[in-house]
């Protein structure tokens, strides 16, 4: 069953739009969780052979061409693996049936367009860099609503970006509002994860630093396989809201388009 009718019947409250995000984000965790534990393994890919290949190479990490390479192609599988997540959820809300493999599939049949995607992103962040900080800040928001039009519609990797964009438009800050409020989640369960190992080690009163670092590492990755599903699920539920808006406000252009030919001034007829 559909946990979030898409596309929604009316624009969404910032509180909605939240409470949409959440639902989504529990009745699909399960599903989620594989490929964010994928997806955090592949996001360590380069620090393993930082520490196995330095040491068996001699060359520093950053030095080394395999270190790039592998930090490369182990960031774009990452993006693929959290695309399928994304496509993953989608499904579900579209009430179709979706396997981690077919998932997997999915994203291998589109991974062109992710990989233009990702291209096309890089490159607007850069030039807003260069331009100004700002406007590199600003895009990040318009940006990532690119992702879910790249899952829900048939779009290719430009027009995801172009929809994007014109959904962002004039609704910056409230897009911004909503992934804010995600990120002081985040942040609470991080803080909630330190204050727990803090205990914990204080309960062992281990004095051993590796004792320390290891369970702290374990129980931010734990939490960050969390807050990815999360962090999609809310990316959906603004993208359909921004749906809802947009087709509202062209239906209201279109209404008064319709009008216009019919109004004339007052005590005025039509030239002859």
């Amino acid at each position: 069953m559909s946990v979030l009718i898409s596309p929604v019947a009316r624009p969404q409250s910032i509180a909605e739009v939240l409470d949409a995000a959440i639902r989504v984000f529990q009745r699909t965790l399960v599903r989620s969780l594989p490929f964010a534990i994928l997806n955090i393994l592949l996001g360590q890919a380069a620090n393993i052979y930082l520490l196995v290949g330095t040491q068996r190479s001699g060359i520093p990490g950053t030095k080394d061409p395999a270190w790039w390479g592998i930090f490369v192609v182990s960031q774009l599988l990452g993006v693929c693996v959290w695309y399928a997540m994304l496509s993953r959820q989608c499904a579900f809300i579209a009430g179709e049936q979706s396997s981690f493999a077919g998932a997997l599939r999915k994203t291998a049949a589109r991974f062109p367009q992710i990989l233009l995607l990702v291209v096309l992103e890089i490159l607007s962040i850069a030039a807003g860099i260069i331009a100004l900080v700002i406007p590199a800040l600003y895009l990040f928001v318009p940006l990532a609503l690119a992702w879910p039009a790249l899952a829900l519609e048939p779009h290719g990797a430009v027009d995801a970006y172009k929809a994007g964009l014109r959904l962002c438009s004039g609704h910056w800050w409230r897009v911004t509002t909503a992934l804010s409020v995600a990120l002081i989640v985040a942040a609470v369960f991080y803080l909630v994860g330190v204050m727990i190992i803090g205990v914990v080690l204080q309960l062992g009163r281990s004095g051993d630093p590796e004792l320390i670092y290891a369970p702290a590492t374990m129980m931010m990755l734990a939490l960050s396989a969390l807050v990815a599903p999360l962090y999609t699920a809310l990316l959906i539920a603004i993208y359909f809201d921004l749906k809802a808006r947009d087709a509202q406000r062209r239906e209201t252009a279109g209404a008064k388009g319709a009008a216009a030919p019919n109004t004339l001034p007052p005590n005025e007829a039509p030239a002859a």
